[in-house]
């Protein structure tokens, strides 16, 4: 019987899927689990038929209605009692699956908060595994140094050489940093504890989520705090974050981002629309998008 469901949404990855899939060939874990892909875009065939005979893995093809319809649909398919959510752009640490399960034991309301690492040098590459397949889009022209150009990270790398993994993800985005300094302060001496509500990687039961009332879909297509509002509706319903051992690490395949800061305001505005009472959001998008104060402002 399948305990954990690994969900991956996925919008045409290509390689960086490739890599993340690769990382879940090497799990240690006896524990039953799937992966249940779903793809709201094209994946190339020759980019994950291979994985199916190593990894219990799914594929459920969905019309693009955005990234919380995707996860959604994942949740509906799921068999496990344990969710973990990761995208489809992470590379995680050998002992992820069976790391997030252990943190669960006894917490029947309790968010895990997977720690993930950026790794920036790939940010310009269609392919991490092969620069001179091309520039994504965003950089066409842009002209990179020889040393960039001849950074690769390879399925190799991730059966036979994590510790490079590891070196290179050193990186924190803000939204990371900013969980972080809250673990280390402690996160429930925090009004937005629910910061730690990032589907890049995280854990929650299955039984709760659909509690909660899953992802709200009227976000859009359009990059949105979807996740953030899901776990505000989290922590109102009693839910508690925490976060374990580096083991539950990602080390996140970095790739453009532009036009982020208009894009992500717009997100929060929406939020902040849901909840007209809840001064929290704004607050958060200074910090956060603006870069206006800290998280500090927001103690208890």
């Amino acid at each position: 019987m399948v305990k954990i469901s690994v969900i991956i949404p996925t919008y045409n990855k290509g390689g960086r899927l490739a890599l993340t899939l690769k990382s879940f060939c090497c799990q240690t874990t006896s524990i039953p689990y799937e992966i249940i892909l779903v793809d709201g875009g094209e994946i190339p065939d020759n980019e994950v038929e291979r994985f199916m005979s190593q990894i219990p893995l799914r594929i459920i093809r969905v019309k693009n209605h955005g990234r919380s319809a995707t996860r959604n649909a994942g949740i509906w398919a799921s068999k496990g009692e344990l969710l973990i959510f990761c995208d489809a752009d992470l590379i995680v640490e050998p002992e992820y699956i069976d790391a997030h399960w252990m943190a669960h034991k006894s917490k029947s309301k309790t968010l895990i908060h997977g720690r993930k690492k950026e790794i920036p040098y790939v940010r310009f590459f269609e392919d991490p595994r092969n620069p001179h397949k091309g520039l994504l889009k965003e950089y066409k022209d842009y002209t990179l140094s020889n040393k960039i150009m001849n950074f690769n990270i390879t399925e190799e790398d991730i059966s036979n050489n994590m510790d490079k993994i590891r070196r290179l993800g050193h990186a924190q985005d803000r939204l990371e940093r900013t969980v972080q300094h809250m673990f280390e302060k402690g996160i429930e001496r925090y009004k937005v504890p629910w910061l730690a509500a990032d589907t890049a990687n995280m854990s929650l039961m299955r039984a709760f989520a659909i509690e909660i009332g899953l992802f709200r879909e009227d976000f859009g297509l359009d990059w949105a705090p979807e996740d953030l509002e899901f776990g505000y509706r989290l922590y109102k319903a009693g839910g508690s974050f925490e976060q374990t051992c580096y083991r539950t690490d990602a080390y996140h395949l970095a790739h453009a981002r532009i036009n982020w800061k208009e894009i992500a305001k717009k997100g929060y505005q929406l939020f902040q629309k849901m909840y007209p009472e809840e001064s929290l959001i704004s607050e958060i998008a200074e910090v956060l998008v603006e870069q206006k104060g800290t998280i500090d402002s927001l103690l208890k």
